[in-house]
């Protein structure tokens, strides 16, 4: 590598600082960690108003899996009825056809 330090040898990237994140210290801020300054506001804002506990979560889990099974029941159900008017109407045409055979013969 030659002489200096492994910082020394590393290139920046462009836009210089952190990788195009804010430029490094062309806006104010400082790349050394330690520095108070190093901190950079985040674009958005995050209000936590309540964390809820894990119960909480298990419940509105539950009733979301429970809604979601209800649902899927239906749909089956709905699944199986019409199969059921499609079973009936088909064994109303095979007796026509059967009833009509036995006639020509």
């Amino acid at each position: 590598m030659g002489g200096g330090s492994l910082a020394d040898h590393m290139q920046q990237p462009p836009g210089g600082g952190m990788g195009g994140y804010g430029g490094g210290q062309q806006r104010g801020y400082s790349q050394d960690i330690l520095d108070p300054n190093f901190m950079r506001p985040f674009p958005e804002v995050i209000d936590v108003v309540r964390i809820q506990s894990f119960t909480d979560v298990k419940g509105i889990w539950r009733e979301g899996i429970t809604t979601l099974e209800g649902v899927f029941a239906d749909y089956m159900s709905r699944i199986n009825d019409e199969f059921m008017r499609k079973c009936e109407e088909f064994e109303r045409i095979r007796r026509q056809l059967l009833n009509n055979y036995e006639w020509l013969n």
